[in-house]
């Protein structure tokens, strides 16, 4: 290519770092002058539920928003593409659906009551279909056929209940009390239900494949390394840190779960 041709290449190549370099500058700037809202360690062990999805959508721990200002702008916009959420109202209407009945109870209720993210994709799997090759991991508990399709909905209900209230929140659709209160409503079902990480996460990536009809890398990849890196919130944070496990005395399927 002769230079004629390569100058002009080279001057746009220039200018778009440039602009790139800008918005970069700008987003680190403007976290200087953001309302933050820092997380203890105990807060922070709570939002361990959602840890696939804060993962793959790379959340920090450090603070309730988990995102710079900039990177919240393209939160907005998943907000509105998966979930239909554009309003304090219909971040409430998504949030209860998710915390009331989910994927696991989506058949129930009128269609009016339910948010436009409560229909099922076509490519749903039909659980009989999904290979049982997946341990819970829950040595104390008893895992019966029958409940198999609802603990693995309820894990996959719950973890979007966290990651979605989160995001909320970071936008102030919700305000903090409401978000720790579907927190704390998150934690009450998943200690009813569950016992320890690894049968948390093989039901939330069963209950992603019957949902979605497919199996996403990304997620299982995320799992992996949460489930076995040393330094991941995971390995960092106990079931029962999680949960609130040792607050919670509920009884399941006729039998009353241990807290760890």
């Amino acid at each position: 290519m002769s230079p004629a041709y390569l100058a002009p290449l080279l001057t746009a190549f220039g200018l778009l770092l440039i602009f790139i370099s800008l918005l970069w500058l700008i987003d680190i700037a403007s976290e200087f002058c953001d309302d933050v809202t820092p997380l203890t360690s105990a807060q922070s062990a709570q939002l361990a539920l959602a840890a696939p999805y804060f993962a793959v959508h790379g959340f920090s721990y450090e603070t309730l928003q988990g995102k710079r200002p900039f990177a919240r702008l393209i939160i907005r916009c998943l907000l509105y593409t998966d979930w239909h959420i554009t309003s304090s109202a219909s971040a409430a209407q998504t949030l209860e659906w998710l915390a009331a009945k989910g994927a696991r109870d989506s058949g129930q209720g009128p269609a009016a009551s339910r948010p436009p993210c409560a229909a099922r994709p076509v490519r749903g799997s039909d659980i009989r279909a999904v290979p049982v090759s997946l341990d819970y991991g829950d040595a104390q508990k008893i895992v019966f056929e029958p409940q198999r399709e609802f603990r693995a909905l309820l894990a996959w209900d719950v973890v979007r209940l966290v990651f979605v209230a989160r995001c909320c929140a970071s936008l102030g659709l919700i305000d903090a009390r409401q978000f720790w209160d579907y927190v704390e409503r998150a934690g009450r079902l998943a200690s009813m239900h569950f016992g320890s990480w690894r049968g948390w996460a093989d039901a939330f990536l069963l209950g992603r494949e019957v949902w979605t009809g497919e199996a996403d890398g990304g997620y299982r990849h995320a799992v992996q390394g949460l489930l076995s890196h040393p330094g991941s919130i995971w390995k960092r944070v106990g079931w029962i840190d999680a949960t609130g496990a040792g607050r919670h005395s509920e009884f399941v399927f006729g039998m009353e779960l241990p807290a760890g």
